[in-house]
This record gives structure tokens, C-alpha cells and sequence, in this order.
């Protein structure tokens, strides 16, 4: 922005670092000359960042992320900031609180627009233009003129199918808005702003979704923020370039970069942090006032903020939540039994139209054994479906936020823990019965089942936690309902029957010559689900507890499996101050670069690494870890490769506060009989920390017949009663893995032990017999 202060550290994260045996470590930061106060070059101060970043850019795909929700449930606004050493720069909010979540960390955010039917975040990164998908930060090209020239983008957004993106110069060549390709960063259709010498626009939004008809043509107002001092305020930004200022900033302010419209209202986003009172404005559009405003969460003042909209426009529908209070699960005691209340009711009441779409949201569950928990949903007409059964484990969930979605990624695992998170429909196993007044489960496996029904009446929610021992509460839960009826309060005018996409049989290649997706034999199954219709399933897990889980060390040796012991002052660990590992994520065990200590000065790469079959196997394919890291980033660097291609990246020196889910989209693997993963940590011989640690790792996909492990084994096996423990001796013909015999009990001392197995079918075990479900 044309009135801003870049530090030159931005990028340069050292300068100079002395190591001598009796000195301490010392970080020696430059940071450039304030620039001009007013009516500054920006040209020359693009171009001074852009040099910066190329002496020393953040590497690609680095992204620390959370993948389905921020673990607050699903909220609306993502706001960022370009300061990529933070240890979170993305954040997601609820403007109705004024909560911000972490949500990224490690990515640099000029400017950011959310296409919601592809569900990806479009990043600028001045010059760069990257993406956000499916867990995984990604570089996908360079905006880029035809003539050659290259811009720096400082705000984004989209209408309908077209990704739009302004620049900022004082030149005069070049400042306005164009239209970004997707695919390449390339940039056409450029439209000059009006007057650039009174033009500092650092956020545009759209006041719509869109239609196919693109913004050149009409169909929605475009708005923006403009800092310039003569016209400074909320604009508008016509197709010709003409801006038109329709609302000063709030007294005060001056620099605001962050724009983004949602259900009639713009959320202004400052790029200060909290320190300076850094603030969110809301404006609401049907006034045409200012109604609110809440702080920003980056805690130092930064060059770009970024903002965008991560819900569709409001449908017709809504959220309808039940309030009442805690539901205790079991109602009472520990022993099994139905929750109290039984059910749970949530009355709904208003809308036209039948039900187009349906989540549930459960807020706020905690439970000290999760994979006891069964919950049924009954509608209003009768139909029903059993959305979560058996899954998860046996590890706490601590008032989590689940949301179950048939546009999902995954299922919760079947072996794994239970954490906050958007899912499909997670029910395992089969025979589960609720005790009357419930109905008898359906054999439904997605929410679509209430599709075509009427929403208005009495939604039930039964909850009944099969096994005794532990216990639990669910502080509420909501249903976000669309129907198909009806107009909206305020009806978008650019929406009309001519423009709708699906009214057309071209534009839906899944839709048959009738124009009913959903009768075709051959309809595209819903995203994150797999062709059978069902969800993804665990193909591997393991949680470190009983073994390596598979995994090979190699390299210069600073990977160890084992007990987890949170360190002394050791090295130059000490010497740094940061936090030390809070032990595994779950139980006691994990693999770390040196589990009681720092990793080695080596100056070398230490890796473990192991190879999945995925010849039967098909997408959706999610590999998920937990991780907790304190390295020596910029010049030591994490990385997970697959098939010697990093996916992901750790370059920052910020020690993450605790332990952290990351998710990576291994689908392009699918088919492939040879798939190695890879977790490599390189070393310089500079500093040395803690390093990185890894727990509870996963796959999920859709096993179409071989899964994801090597060829199947018979293990014969010989048990001898004593007590009530059956010892259990067992010799492998070959290499078994991904199979986990934790214990073995038996009520009679010699029949019938439970297992825990991660992939049991592909196990035979000579002479017993076991059940499906494992017990305590």
C-alpha cells in the first residue's frame, strides 16, 4: 500500500548469527528506513519486497493447518496477514461473537478470495499467486500480463466462476482490476481505476455470490476500501474504473486493506494488531451504517490484511438450535444407558420448500471413552439416520464441536482419536439398537436421506452410550437446514431463473437428459465420499503405544520411537528458552528427533519413512498426523515427502503452542502400488532445539478391495487360560503391519478375545474366534 512501512526482516530472517562457547546466541535483525509519509512510491516499495522475498522466500506448500473447522465449529470470516514468521497468520472468526480462531500458520496473505463450490482459498502473496487446498498450500503461478509484465495483487475476490484481483501503484500503469486465471496467475481484462493518484484500494468485495453472467456485464456492486486521503472511505468500483465513495471510514482510521461482504453486511479488516487496538468494523449495507466491530487477533501491526467470506449466501432455510442445556450421557451413573433428556428435541418452524441440504452440529461434546457413543436423528416425517456409532476411540474428547456434512472430506476414524472437525456420516459396525420410544435405526448412510421432506415440526436427537464405565455431556446441537421454497428476506436482484447454473442440463455433467442427478445410475457420488456412496474409511492408524507402527529410521539417526520425556536444559535448547515438548499427543509414546533432548547439529537429514499400497485403493485418500515442532527454522527445515515429493514444509523458528493436526490429500496416489511417505527433518550445524515430534498418524480412503497394506498373513496363534488373561504367542510367516494386538481378555479365560486391530481383515487368526467390536 502506497502509505505503508515495510521491514525489511520480513523475509530476512537472520542476519548474523555468532556461535562462541562462553557467549550466548545472538539474532541480529535489519529492518529498512521508514518510507515517505505520504504519497510514497509503492512501485519501489513492491518491488523492494519482491527482492526481498527472492534473496530469501518462504518455501513452498509450508502451512501449518488445521483442516476441516478451526475446532470452533464452522465460522464465516478468514482473515490474514503477509507476516509469514507468525505462528498463526490466518485466522477464522464469528463476527457475532468477535472470537478469531488459529487457523494457518507459516503463509504470507496479501489477499484472499474463498471459492466455495471448489472449496479453495485463492492466496496472494504479492507477485505469487498460491492456493489452499485440501490441507496443503500450494504455488500455483505468477500474476503475469500478456506482454510479460508481472503485478503484485493486493486485493481478491469472486463472482460467480471469475476470480478477480486489483493492484496498487502510483505510476498510474497498471493500478486497477483484472481478471485472474485460475489455473496459471495470468492476467487479462484490465480495467484502469479512474483517477490512480486518489486511488489506495487494498480490499475489493462482491455484494453476491454471483451468476454465470460475469461482473463486466452487472449483476452485483463491487465495493472496496480506499485509503487515499481525498477519497478515503467504503467505495464502489464501476466497470469502467469509476469510483464512487458511498461511506467514510470510522473516525480515525486510515488504513484499512481487509474487505469482505457476507449476508448484507462488509467486514473491514485492518492490517493493525491487537497492541495498536487493531479492529474489524462491520457495515451493514441495508442501513448503510457502521453496527459493530471487534479486535484483530495478530498481535504486531502489519503491512496487508486480507479478508474474505467463507459461507454462500444465507439460503432459504436457516439454523435451528436446541439450548435447553447439558444432555448427560449416560443420564446417570457410568453404567450403560440412554442420555437425559431422551431425546433431545429442537422444534422447527417457517421455512417453505422441502430440504435441499442438512448438517448437524453437535457443540460442546466431552466424553472419556467416544466410541461408546451412538446418536440417532429422527425428522419430523419419520425418516432417520444413525450418523454416529463406534467411532473414534478410547482417547478423552474434550468439548468438541463436531459437524456432520454430506460435503465432507472424511468420516471420524474408526480407531482414532475423536477431535473437533467437519465429517460425514461416521457410524461403524452394524446391530446397534436404541431403547424405546426411539425407532429402529435406517439403514440411511448420509444426511440426503431427508432430502424432499418437509423441515417444519419436531426433529428428535437420541443419544445412548453402549458400554459402562465412563461418562459424558453434550452442551447442545444445532441443524443447518436449505430448502428449495420460497423467496429470501432480501432477494438477490441479480438472481433470476435464466441465470440459475443448474437450470440447464450443459452446465451439470452429472445431470441425465431429465435433469435429475440424483436418479442417474451413473451420478457423480457426493464430494468426499467414496463411488460406493458410503464414506472413506481407515486403512492404517496408529497411535505409537505398542509399536514403531511400521515405520523405517534412516539417514543420520535422530529419529527414536519411544516414550516421550519432556527435557531438561540440554545443548543449546537451554540456551534458546523456548517451550518443551508437552509429551506423545496421545498416551505416552510418539517418534521424535531425539526423544529425551535436542536433535543433532548434524548436518545431515534424518528421516522415517514407510510405503502403502494403494493399487486397490481409490479418493478420497487423506494421510493425518498430529505434530508438535521447535526447530531452527530458515536454515533447518521439516518436510514430508511422498514418492520424493515434498508436500509440506516447516520453515519457521516459532515453536507451535501445542500439538497440532495436519492433513495432506494423497488421492493423485490413487491406484499406485508403490506410495512412500516420508518425514525428514534436515539439519544444519548452526542451532540446534527440540525438533519435530509425530503421533497418531492415519489413512483414510475408499478400499476397493486389496487395501493399503502389504499382502495378508496368516498368523497361527496358541493361547493358554490363567485367570482371566489368555496370553497369546504369535509367529508371522512374513512382515505384518498396520495391525495392532493391544491385549487380550477374556471373560472365561478361554474363548472369545477382543481385539484391537487396525486393518482385521486382513488377519487370520488359527483357532479363535473374536467379536467385530473391541471392548475394555
Amino acid at each position: 500500500m502506497t502509505q505503508k512501512y515495510f521491514p525489511q526482516s520480513r523475509w530476512l530472517f537472520l542476519a548474523v548469527i555468532a556461535i562462541v562457547a562462553s557467549l550466548a546466541l545472538v539474532f541480529t535483525h535489519t529492518t529498512s528506513a521508514q518510507g515517505p509519509a505520504n504519497g510514497g512510491s509503492a512501485d519501489a516499495i513492491e518491488a523492494e519486497l519482491e527482492a526481498d522475498k527472492a534473496t530469501n522466500p518462504p518455501a513452498a506448500n509450508s502451512v501449518n493447518a488445521q483442516i476441516f473447522d478451526s475446532g470452533q465449529g464452522i465460522l464465516p470470516l478468514f482473515g490474514g496477514v503477509d507476516d509469514a514468521t507468525l505462528t498463526t497468520s490466518g485466522y477464522l472468526a464469528d463476527p457475532a461473537t468477535g472470537i478469531w480462531d488459529p487457523y494457518l500458520g507459516g503463509v504470507e496473505f496479501w489477499a484472499a478470495a474463498y471459492d466455495i463450490p471448489a472449496n479453495i482459498l485463492y492466496i496472494s502473496q504479492g507477485s505469487t499467486f498460491s492456493k489452499y487446498e485440501a490441507g496443503v498450500v500450494s504455488t500455483i503461478g505468477t500474476f503475469e500480463e500478456s506482454g510479460g509484465t508481472t503485478r503484485s495483487i493486493v486485493s481478491m475476490d469472486i463472482f460467480g466462476d471469475a476470480l478477480y484481483g486489483g493492484t496498487n501503484t502510483t505510476s498510474g500503469s497498471g493500478e486497477g482490476l483484472f481478471l485472474i486465471d485460475q489455473a496459471t496467475g495470468a492476467l487479462s481484462d484490465f480495467i484502469a481505476y479512474d483517477d490512480p493518484a486518489t486511488t489506495d484500494i487494498g480490499g475489493i468485495a462482491f455484494d453476491s455470490d454471483g451468476a454465470p453472467a460475469d461482473f463486466y456485464n452487472g449483476g452485483a456492486t463491487l465495493y472496496g476500501v480506499n485509503d487515499s486521503s481525498s477519497r478515503r472511505g467504503i467505495v464502489t468500483i464501476a466497470p469502467d474504473g469509476t469510483i464512487t465513495v458511498v461511506a467514510p471510514y470510522p473516525d480515525g482510521e486510515s488504513d484499512i486493506d481487509g474487505l469482505a461482504y457476507g449476508d448484507g453486511k462488509l467486514y473491514l479488516v485492518e492490517d493493525d494488531g491487537t497492541g495498536s487496538n487493531g479492529q474489524t468494523y462491520i457495515f451493514d449495507l441495508d442501513t448503510m451504517s457502521y453496527t459493530g466491530s471487534f479486535n484483530t487477533p495478530w498481535p504486531s501491526n502489519e503491512v496487508f490484511s486480507a479478508a474474505t467470506w467463507l459461507w454462500p449466501e444465507t439460503p432459504v432455510g436457516g439454523g435451528f438450535c436446541n439450548t435447553d442445556g447439558p444432555i448427560l450421557i449416560p443420564g446417570t451413573g457410568t453404567a450403560a444407558g440412554v442420555a437425559a433428556p431422551y431425546p433431545s428435541t429442537l422444534t422447527v418452524s417457517g421455512l417453505t420448500g422441502t430440504i435441499t441440504d442438512l448438517n448437524i452440529e453437535l457443540n460442546g461434546l466431552s466424553h472419556t471413552y467416544p466410541d461408546d457413543l451412538d446418536m440417532l436423528l429422527v425428522g419430523p416425517n419419520g425418516e432417520n439416520i444413525l450418523f454416529l456409532s463406534d467411532a473414534g476411540s478410547g482417547t478423552d474428547i474434550i468439548t468438541g464441536t463436531l459437524v456432520f456434512d454430506d460435503e465432507a472430506v472424511a468420516a471420524i476414524p474408526d480407531s482414532g482419536p475423536m477431535v473437533s472437525g467437519t465429517y460425514l456420516v461416521s457410524s461403524y459396525g452394524s446391530g446397534d439398537t436404541f431403547p424405546a420410544p426411539a425407532p429402529a435405526p435406517s439403514t440411511a448412510t448420509a444426511l440426503s436421506v431427508f432430502d424432499g421432506t418437509d423441515p417444519n415440526g419436531t426433529w428428535e436427537l437420541y443419544i445412548y452410550d453402549d458400554a459402562g464405565g465412563d461418562v459424558g455431556q453434550l452442551d447442545g446441537w444445532c441443524l443447518q437446514i436449505e430448502t428449495d421454497g420460497g423467496p429470501t428476506a432480501t432477494p438477490e436482484p441479480s438472481v433470476t431463473a435464466t441465470t440459475e447454473p443448474t437450470a440447464t442440463v450443459t452446465t451439470e455433467p452429472t445431470v441425465t437428459a431429465t435433469a435429475e442427478p440424483t436418479v442417474s445410475a451413473t451420478a457423480t457420488p457426493p464430494a468426499g465420499q467414496c463411488s460406493s456412496g458410503g464414506p472413506p474409511t481407515v486403512l492404517y492408524f496408529n497411535d505409537f503405544e505398542t509399536d514403531d507402527g511400521g515405520w523405517t529410521e534412516s539417514g543420520f539417526g535422530d529419529w527414536e520411537w519411544g516414550e516421550v520425556v519432556v527435557p531438561g536444559d540440554d545443548e543449546n535448547c537451554g540456551a534458546t528458552n523456548y517451550p518443551e515438548p508437552p509429551g506423545a499427543y496421545s498416551g505416552t509414546n510418539a517418534w521424535a528427533t531425539n526423544l529425551n533432548g535436542c536433535y543433532s547439529n548434524s548436518g545431515a537429514t534424518s528421516t522415517i519413512s514407510r510405503t502403502f499400497d494403494f493399487s486397490n485403493v481409490e479418493g478420497p485418500i487423506m494421510l493425518s498426523w498430529w505434530e508438535w515442532y521447535n526447530i531452527f527454522g530458515s536454515f533447518d527445515t521439516g518436510a514430508v515427502l511422498v514418492n520424493g515429493t515434498p508436500l509440506y514444509t516447516i520453515v519457521t523458528s516459532t515453536p507451535t503452542a501445542d500439538w497440532q493436526q495436519v492433513m495432506l490429500d494423497l488421492s493423485a496416489y490413487a491406484g499406485n502400488a508403490s506410495v512412500t511417505v516420508e518425514f525428514q527433518l534436515s539439519a544444519t550445524t548452526v542451532v540446534n532445539r527440540y525438533g519435530w515430534y509425530i503421533d497418531d498418524v492415519s489413512v483414510t480412503g475408499c478400499d476397493t478391495g486389496g487395501g493399503a497394506t502389504p499382502t495378508p498373513t496368516t498368523v497361527p496363534a496358541t493361547a493358554t487360560a490363567t485367570g482371566t488373561s489368555v496370553p497369546v504367542t504369535a509367529t508371522a510367516t512374513q512382515q505384518v503391519t498396520a495391525i495392532q494386538l493391544n491385549s487380550l481378555n477374556s471373560d472365561s479365560g478361554s474363548a472369545t478375545p477382543w481385539l484391537l486391530l487396525s486393518l482385521a481383515g486382513l488377519l487370520t487368526i488359527a483357532g479363535f474366534t473374536w467379536v467385530s467390536r473391541r471392548r475394555r
